[in-house]
């Protein structure tokens, strides 16, 4: 007992100086952010983009395992399809290689692309190439003033965690705008929620839990989907659980910042969601998600989720996290945005903030006619 307590000293003495002292000295990413930053200008520059197209800009510091980094995310409305800037993209792709950097993700429509730009894990980068309507263009001085890009836009809401209760859902029902259910499998009312979801005409989704990341100290069902299991394990979990939601039309992941990350697990996943015809929804649980990436090698219809709204179960905090939601989607022209069915403020505040969303222009949609609009 004394060696197992004094080799687990030892390492945890080992670790912090690891991490405060040798580590310390290859955190600070700031350097190349704003190499990175220039380098993007001059590319952009020189295909006619300048800062008078900027119609969003964020700009956000962050401090995650002994690394400090700078993520800039910016939206261009341009004037021809966003998907024919091919050259430009890959001439960036090749030259950000010259700070250690590289293209992490790329997914192209006539409507919008979005580029990220990396290094190791972490995304300095992200770029939008928004094709908008002549008639609904905007000028520096608008954006600047804090109006939408898009006069009138979509927004999903998705319900996560349906299952365990029965009661919210009839409150639910009762805001009367089209809404996604997303049911887990397995649990005590999995089966008669997903019937009465289908049944008042909303949208059924599975819930399915899959692996987390150790340091999110979450707990997965015993259900969850796990990186150490087989392409066999992986189909047969799956089609289990989509026995226990009836009627559900795609699915999202509940927590599985680790399995959604894992190239391999997804590349072995997709094939099987493509054969039961379903559409994903990445939760987003992982900056490091390769979840759409992976959908669209094999031709799975993938959103990602913009905006968790009651981590934070508040009238203040939901309320906020809403009007972030429409905002996204006022910029993009759509969003998607996730709630969860027993948190107690999320009812009461989509029963006050819906009329003045609407009024505002917001098309409350299911989640399914995002996926029939190219995005």
């Amino acid at each position: 007992m004394k060696r197992l307590l004094l080799f687990i000293l030892l390492s945890g003495v080992g670790w912090w100086v690891y991490k405060t002292q040798y580590y310390k000295r290859f955190t600070d990413l700031s350097s190349d952010s704003g190499k990175l930053e220039k380098l993007v200008n001059q590319r952009l520059s020189s295909a006619g983009i300048d800062d008078a197209a900027v119609t969003y800009q964020t700009n956000s510091e962050h401090h995650e395992w002994g690394f400090s980094w700078v993520e800039m995310e910016r939206h261009f409305q341009v004037a021809k399809p966003a998907n024919q800037y091919v050259s430009l993209l890959n001439k960036l792709a090749e030259d950000v290689q010259q700070y250690g950097c590289r293209a992490v993700r790329r997914d192209e429509t006539p409507t919008r692309t979005i580029f990220e730009i990396a290094k190791y894990h972490f995304v300095l980068q992200r770029i939008w190439f928004i094709t908008i309507p002549a008639n609904q263009r905007i000028n520096k001085k608008v954006h600047l003033e804090g109006k939408p890009v898009f006069k009138k836009a979509s927004l999903a809401i998705v319900i996560d965690d349906v299952g365990y209760a029965e009661a919210p859902f009839v409150h639910f029902k009762d805001l009367q705008i089209p809404l996604t259910f997303a049911v887990l499998p397995g649990v005590p009312h999995s089966r008669d929620l997903a019937e009465k979801v289908y049944g008042s005409g909303n949208t059924v989704i599975l819930h399915m839990p899959m692996e987390p990341l150790p340091e999110t100290h979450a707990h997965p069902e015993s259900s969850a989907l796990t990186v150490l299991m087989s392409e066999v394990e992986l189909s047969k979990h799956l089609s289990w659980a989509l026995s226990m939601v009836p009627h559900a039309r795609g699915l999202n992941n509940h927590m599985g910042s680790a399995f959604t990350s894992d190239q391999e697990k997804m590349d072995q996943l997709m094939p099987f969601v493509k054969a039961q015809d379903l559409f994903f929804l990445d939760s987003h649980t992982a900056k490091t998600s390769v979840v759409c990436k992976a959908a669209k090698k094999y031709t799975v219809p993938c959103l990602e989720n913009d905006t968790f709204l009651d981590n934070q179960d508040t009238v203040e905090a939901i309320t906020s996290q809403l009007k972030k939601a429409a905002q996204k989607a006022f910029y993009k022209g759509q969003s998607v945005a996730i709630g969860h069915f027993r948190r107690k403020q999320l009812i009461p505040v989509l029963t006050k903030m819906i009329p003045e969303l609407k009024e505002q222009g917001i098309d409350f949609v299911p989640l399914t006619d995002l996926y029939r609009t190219p995005t």
